[in-house]
């Protein structure tokens, strides 16, 4: 005998009069899934709010190989500076969409990912990358090391570091003037295979950054664990440095200690004001990027700055 302990999900719509019975089911079963992407609502109405959403989604993935192909997403590049002499040292490649409207990346990121198309959109960017790095190449002008994120759905796709690897060759890239940006991952069935990823593309010469640490539960031993080359410290982070909690800033500068005996190059994102410059440059924090320092690039922009090499 065994004690089985059963979880149930519903969606519910109701039935308007003048509704065919098929479009309420068709409703029901989008609340559902509602109601399973949800941590709380076991439970969940039809509302025209879950109906808009849907269609927005499709829309946005139907349309996606399109937008690929007729060049709908751009690459805009954010500078990253060395805080002390106020100069370059690389940039952090982002995506657009533009569409009717410029969509920012939380407009269709998480679409991408349920669908398993999020690595088409990240080799993508990085083709992008290594044309534009060839193009800077073949006009003199001095390039940086420039970062693009990837998504923790990208590991799951078997051959995205071959493919990674391909693009470099395509273009004949140097591998060191790529760095890639992983999400700290906490899915035990992925960690072998984000370690086989790491390892191939290091091994090949391509940098790794940790993205957004201490949004979630990063172990300080994650550092010890992998190559990293350079560790970015959240934009809330960031915020925390402005509070009067001594705590904040022991840890801060803790981790600062920590990153440069592991030779990790710490950058701080979400720089907004200067009063954020300021308490950054005080902690000993060298590497920033933000809105503060410079917005994101359109690449003509960026090409400009890199050829002038103005200062922030």
């Amino acid at each position: 005998m065994h004690n089985v302990s059963i979880k149930t999900r519903i969606g519910i719509s109701s039935i308007p009069q003048g509704l065919p019975f098929l479009a309420a089911l068709t409703n029901a079963s989008s609340a559902l899934k509602v109601s399973k992407e949800s941590l709380q609502n076991e439970i969940v109405w039809f509302e025209k709010e879950i109906g808009d959403k849907l269609f927005q989604s499709k829309k946005i993935i139907t349309s996606f190989p399109k937008a690929l192909s007729n060049e709908e997403i751009l690459v805009l590049y954010q500078p990253k500076y060395d805080l002390i002499s106020n100069t370059i040292i690389g940039a952090e490649a982002l995506s657009r969409w533009q569409s009717d409207t410029l969509l920012m990346p939380q407009e269709y990121i998480s679409h991408l990912e349920s669908e398993g198309l999020i690595h088409n959109l990240d080799l993508f960017v990085l083709e992008r990358i290594c044309i534009d790095i060839k193009s800077w190449e073949q006009k003199g002008i001095p390039t940086v090391p420039v970062s693009f994120n990837i998504s923790e759905m990208d590991l799951y796709y078997d051959y995205f570091e071959s493919d990674i690897i391909k693009i470099l060759k395509k273009h004949n890239v140097n591998p060191n003037f790529i760095e890639i940006e992983i999400p700290e991952t906490h899915d035990p069935k992925i960690q072998t295979r984000k370690k086989t990823f790491i390892k191939t593309v290091t091994d090949f010469g391509i940098k790794i950054a940790l993205d957004n640490f201490g949004t979630n539960t990063t172990s300080l031993s994650t550092l010890s664990a992998y190559p990293f080359t350079t560790l970015k410290i959240t934009n809330e982070d960031v915020n925390n440095l402005l509070t009067k909690k001594k705590t904040n800033k022991i840890f801060t500068k803790a981790l600062l200690a920590i990153t440069k005996e592991l030779n990790i190059q710490v950058i701080a994102q979400g720089i907004e004001s200067k009063e954020h410059l300021d308490k950054i440059k005080t902690l000993g924090c060298k590497f920033g990027q933000g809105f503060y320092l410079n917005e994101p690039l359109y690449k003509i922009e960026f090409e400009n700055l890199l050829a002038t090499r103005k200062t922030i």
